[in-house]
């Protein structure tokens, strides 16, 4: 027994069927020698049998004049009509045959987008996490930087991860960067960007936040929601985290300085941990590039 594949233009074989089994749809395809069809063909099928059913139409009616002018038939109304009868069912066949193609391009257009889309989004996002990775992080600062608003961009370096990777392994290790991500989501808001740029640090990226004192609760927040132990089967394992905080336009106009801002300032967090209880430290002149030159009045 034959078998029929049906294979999409990128080579994904879509599906196999024994032959004589009807695709679903408006084709139905009941043999193939060649044991294998593609999809575009079968896309194709439609359009060109009303095509030729166009001009079936119409070889039909210079038939029937050639009969009636020979006297075979006996048809005055065809005799008069038959030509304009032909050539009016070719057009509207052929009208119909077009706008089927017309709609099998746009859909073939809309996936093709939509594809695109998907791989688009695919290479702007971390696989582990599920967050934005660095190409995303500069997708979604691009429309913030360069504008009038006053944003702030976080940088979270976790603390004590190698232990956890050596201790219990990658398994576990890729489980608290999971866990990671899932809580610093949670803590801020949906028009905020989560980001891992890889290894152990995270991005935030918060709109139109310029309070000093509300960006070093939220770090505080963020650091200890990052503390919670974890865990798992009765393992519990706990990482710590230091944020550095950087404020555009103020630390820095490009995301390159707020990065090299925030990072300056997250050292000086994890050196101040180590005295006292705060995680969390604002970027200062000096850590990164020149401060925004003041509005002309």
């Amino acid at each position: 027994m034959l078998a029929l594949s049906v294979w999409a233009g990128d080579g994904v074989l879509v599906q196999r069927l024994p032959s004589g089994l009807p695709l679903t749809g408006q084709v139905e395809v009941l043999a193939d020698p060649e044991g294998t069809l593609t999809l575009d063909a079968v896309r194709a099928a439609g359009p060109a049998r009303w095509y030729l059913a166009g001009q079936g139409a119409l070889f039909v009616m210079v038939i029937a004049l050639v009969l009636v002018n020979q006297g075979v038939l006996h048809a005055p109304f065809v005799l008069a009509n038959g030509l304009q009868i032909g050539i009016v069912a070719e057009l509207v066949v052929f009208a119909i045959a077009l706008s089927r193609r017309i709609r099998a391009l746009q859909e073939e257009q809309a996936v093709l987008g939509r594809r695109a889309a998907d791989l688009a989004e695919a290479a702007a996002t971390d696989p582990l996490t599920g967050l934005a990775n660095r190409s995303g992080l500069a997708r979604a600062a691009q429309p913030l930087l360069g504008g009038d608003g006053e944003h702030a961009l976080m940088l979270l370096d976790l603390d004590r991860f190698k232990p956890v990777n050596d201790r219990h392994g990658h398994e576990w290790g890729d489980r608290v960067l999971q866990t990671v991500a899932r809580r610093l989501q949670q803590q801020v808001r949906e028009t905020d960007t989560v980001a891992r740029l890889g290894g152990d640090e995270f991005v935030i990226l918060l709109r139109d936040q310029r309070d000093a004192q509300l960006l070093l609760s939220l770090g505080e927040r963020l650091a200890l929601a990052v503390a919670e132990p974890i865990r798992n089967q009765g393992v519990e394992v706990a990482v710590g985290g230091s944020i550095g905080i950087a404020r555009y336009p103020r630390d820095g106009r490009q995301l390159a300085d707020l990065l090299r801002s925030a990072d300056r300032a997250m050292y000086r967090a994890m050196y101040r941990a180590k005295r006292s209880d705060r995680r969390a430290a604002l970027a200062e002149p000096a850590d990164g590039a020149s401060p925004a030159p003041a509005a002309a009045a």
